[in-house]
């Protein structure tokens, strides 16, 4: 310590060993035995008190694991009570206690406790559910991990051949006895079509830039006049879905109440009322041969809804034709595949499932996602299929192998719905984040990303022109069809001037989104730009479709309304 005086002079004691020369000469022979002690080995003193720091450090580690494992066991029974509780809210519950309480005699529960009144009893209905889903799930997942490790001790693989933690590798499901028929099939649908599709894209190759431009200018003049052409009460409940049929002649709406209605279009007079579910109806997905016949006995449309009932409906009956018994929550999307042979499904559950038409067997379970399943879409060509979930990631799978080929990162919130362009390549999702992201399956990233809305994306559709679609522009009318412009030397077959190469450019060159910040947007396709804004929803916009003629866009409200816009103008 060295004091300082106010003059700036400084105070040495010196050194507390008292000859500061002899203390340095000690230190200095101190320092050369050690290094020759070094140099031979360790002394038994030095040995011993290395051994006794080693059993010390490994009694700490004992401990430390201890208390390591009781705090993971903690930690995750925190997390399981929150995913019981959070699964438990997105049950449905009965709201009857006459229902409630035969629901809990089900279970073999008492119906009633001493001084619990009905909001208890439904909660601890609730509570029950919720215990019986994950147990369910738990007995699933250690039945098909124990056949999984029974093959895999017959044929002697080893769990860490491949280097891999278990739950970074790959695992499959085992299939029912239809899969490898049912992927031979799809293989031989799709193909095909994907050779037609790419052939229809090479010929467009040949239609000179301008006349495309011109084409794609005065349709979208047409679509900027888009308009409000009617507003009708869908139910007493908000309408939560809109489909229009393939014909565009019908439109189905659903809404919270479970009931199912089916729309003239563009009258809005109900044609229709279709029952079958308990709960809220959350999608309904059309066959792709349907055809609007109220007579008709074949199966025309699937919906489903929270309760996780999925039911396939013929128009001439009110009442389901068929029930499909898999989905243990509520169901979020169900979408047929272009062949009408198969319909899927997503859910709450954390799965989506592929299912037998004509049999309503379950061909496929599959897991991917680790939170809820929102977005399901097929590709056109009957290949593929992307998913998109709450945990913020889409993925796309090839139907004929089984296999996810490719995930989509990038929205940092749930993704909401998901659409497929005609061109097979093109994906667009909407989300939590607001935003609506297109993707490049052959990039496997996206590639844009558009700021579409204030609020919650709900729903995404592009423009899917069907047979009967014939836009004319300007310079095409009469017997001749030619254009204003010169095009002598584009080929009759490929020319603008045929009804067919028009309806190929102009698929999918728009895309309609809707949030829950009440409006409708329509986008360009390619480079994304605002084409049209639709106004006059007083409440959040649940769903939007497009009617395959290009003649009417449909939005469903929270507001317990569906509208019908057209451009302006038309009856």
């Amino acid at each position: 310590m060295q004091p300082n005086f106010a003059d700036g002079r400084r105070f040495h004691f010196g050194s507390l060993e008292g000859n500061p020369l002899l203390y340095q000469q000690q230190q200095h022979l101190h320092q050369q035995h050690a290094a020759s002690n070094q140099h031979y080995g360790v002394t038994y003193d030095q040995l011993h008190s290395s051994a006794a720091a080693i059993d010390d450090d490994e009694d700490m580690l004992d401990i430390q694991d201890i208390s390591t494992t009781r705090a993971k066991a903690d930690h995750k029974a925190i997390l399981d009570e929150f995913e019981r509780r959070k699964v438990a809210s997105s049950l449905a519950v009965p709201t009857d206690d006459k229902r409630v309480r035969a629901r809990l005699r089900e279970f073999g529960d008492p119906m009633t406790l001493f001084g619990e009144g009905p909001a208890e009893r439904r909660d601890r209905l609730r509570f029950i559910m919720s215990q019986r889903y994950h147990q369910d799930i738990e007995d699933e997942a250690a039945e098909r991990a124990s056949e999984a490790g029974s093959e895999t001790d017959e044929s002697g693989a080893d769990d860490d051949e491949d280097g891999l933690p278990p739950e970074k590798r790959d695992f499959f499901y085992p299939g029912s006895d239809d899969i490898r028929e049912v992927r031979k099939a799809i293989a031989d649908f799709s193909l095909p079509r994907a050779e037609r599709r790419v052939a229809q894209q090479l010929a467009e190759l040949d239609i000179p830039m301008p006349q495309r431009k011109m084409i794609r200018h005065e349709w979208y003049t047409h679509l900027k006049s888009y308009t409000t052409l009617s507003s009708q009460f869908g139910d007493d409940r908000p309408t939560s879905t809109c489909t229009f049929a393939p014909d565009s002649k019908s439109l189905a709406t659903a809404s919270f109440s479970g009931l199912l209605k089916l729309w003239d279009v563009p009258s809005c007079k109900a044609l229709m009322t279709y029952r079958g579910h308990t709960e809220r109806v959350g999608t309904i997905a059309f066959h792709p041969d349907m055809k609007t016949n109220l007579e008709s006995d074949h199966v025309a449309f699937a919906s489903g809804a929270s309760d996780g009932s999925l039911n396939l409906f013929a128009l001439s009956k009110d009442t389901p034709v068929a029930c499909f018994d898999g989905h243990l929550i509520r169901i979020t999307r169900v979408a047929f595949h272009p062949s009408g042979r198969y319909l899927a499904s997503a859910s709450y559950d954390q799965t989506w499932r592929l299912w037998d038409v004509s049999t309503q067997k379950e061909l496929l379970l599959q897991e991917g996602h680790y939170r809820e399943v929102y977005g399901l879409v097929f590709q056109n060509d009957g290949a593929l299929l992307a998913t998109g979930g709450s945990d913020a990631h889409g993925r796309i799978w090839d139907l004929r192998t089984g296999r996810c080929i490719m995930s989509l990162s990038g929205h940092v919130q749930g993704i909401t719905s998901m659409d497929w362009s005609r061109n097979g390549y093109t994906i667009a999702s909407g989300s939590l984040d607001n935003s609506v992201r297109i993707w490049d399956v052959r990039k496997g990233e996206s590639v844009y990303m558009i700021p579409a809305h204030k609020n919650v994306v709900s729903s995404v559709k592009f423009f899917n022109a069907s047979d009967d679609f014939d836009f004319r522009p300007v310079g095409i009318a009469g017997a001749g069809n030619a254009m204003s412009i010169d095009s002598d030397h584009v080929p009759a077959s490929v020319g603008i001037r045929d009804a067919v190469v028009r309806r190929r450019l102009l698929s999918s060159s728009f895309l309609v989104s809707c949030s829950f910040d009440g409006t409708t947007k329509l986008w360009t396709e390619g480079d994304w730009k605002p084409l049209r804004s639709l106004v006059g929803q007083e409440s959040k916009v649940m769903c939007c479709d497009v009617s395959r003629d290009g003649q009417y866009i449909a939005t469903a409200s929270y507001d317990r309304t569906f509208k019908l816009y057209s451009p302006e103008g038309q009856a």
